[in-house]
């Protein structure tokens, strides 16, 4: 569930800011996730959120 919270927060973080380092963060965190979900099998932010993550 981590993955998918770290997928969205980034994807987020992404229409929010025009700062190069959180652009660049953010982009990392998403390519970290699918390539974990690629090694996994799994699609990436397939999980679904928990309640207490949930927007």
């Amino acid at each position: 569930m981590g993955g998918a919270f770290a997928m969205q927060t980034s994807q987020l973080a992404l229409t929010r800011t025009g700062n190069p380092g959180v652009i660049n963060f953010a982009n990392a965190e998403i390519a970290e996730q699918v390539q974990v979900a690629s090694a996994l099998g799994a699609a990436p932010g397939s999980a679904p959120l928990r309640p207490d993550h949930a927007c």
